[in-house]
């Protein structure tokens, strides 16, 4: 989500200082300044789609709400029997439906946090859940460094294909950004620690000497 962020390598937890933080940590939408929307679109090799809508609402100086929908179309899929031969086709996909709230404390230090209905389908069969996403951001120094952490998806599963419910995968997401003094370089990371699967780092870097012009390059262990 966000051609920025994915530029820097998903390393954004910590930076978070627009509208794809709807995604990567709430509170960073507490530093925003009016309305915001965000609009992306993604037409994936094989067939596969997804997308992200958000608007972000400024309720004062200090707090923002915010609500934001993503989906992710499957695309179509070959459906065959035993022995192979083949019936048609079917497709899947998922869809996240959230509200988001952000508070800045002061000029260092906000929070935020996210409620999040979660619908997963694939074929006839399909699930929902309800998660929460709690977030924290910390600027010093002029805002030349900075960090943030946040705990993702907190909730739990409502409905299920059988009687038996999985647990949503929870994430704790823990990053920070720094801006040298002599050099025109923004530095970023993250270090996200999924529960149900190994550590992922991610690192990026903005050059913003060509302002309107930002270059990105960014590295993600995931995979």
């Amino acid at each position: 989500v966000g051609a920025r962020a994915v530029g820097l390598g998903g390393a954004f937890t910590g930076l978070c200082d627009d509208e794809a933080s709807l995604y990567y940590n709430p509170d960073g939408i507490a530093t925003l300044e009016d309305d915001r929307v965000m609009f992306t679109y993604h037409n994936y090799v094989e067939d596969m789609q997804s997308g992200f809508l958000g608007y972000v609402h400024q309720l004062s100086p200090k707090s923002h709400l915010a609500g934001f929908v993503s989906y992710l179309n499957y695309g179509d899929f070959i459906e065959t029997d035993l022995s192979g031969n083949e019936l048609g086709t079917f497709s899947g996909g998922d869809l996240l439906i959230g509200c988001s709230y952000a508070l800045r404390h002061s000029d260092q230090l906000s929070f935020g946090g996210s409620v999040k209905f979660i619908y997963e389908k694939v074929q006839k069969y399909s699930a929902t859940g309800v998660a929460v996403d709690l977030g924290i951001k910390y600027l010093g120094d002029r805002e030349r460094w900075g960090g943030g952490a946040m705990i993702q998806n907190l909730g739990a599963q409502l409905s299920a294909l059988g009687t038996e419910k999985d647990r949503i995968p929870i994430s704790i997401r823990v990053g920070g950004f720094v801006r040298p003094r002599d050099l025109k370089l923004l530095l970023t990371s993250d270090v996200i620690l999924p529960i149900d699967n190994t550590p992922v780092v991610a690192i990026g870097a903005e050059y913003i000497e060509l302002k309107p012009l930002r270059l990105r390059m960014g590295w993600n262990s995931f995979g």
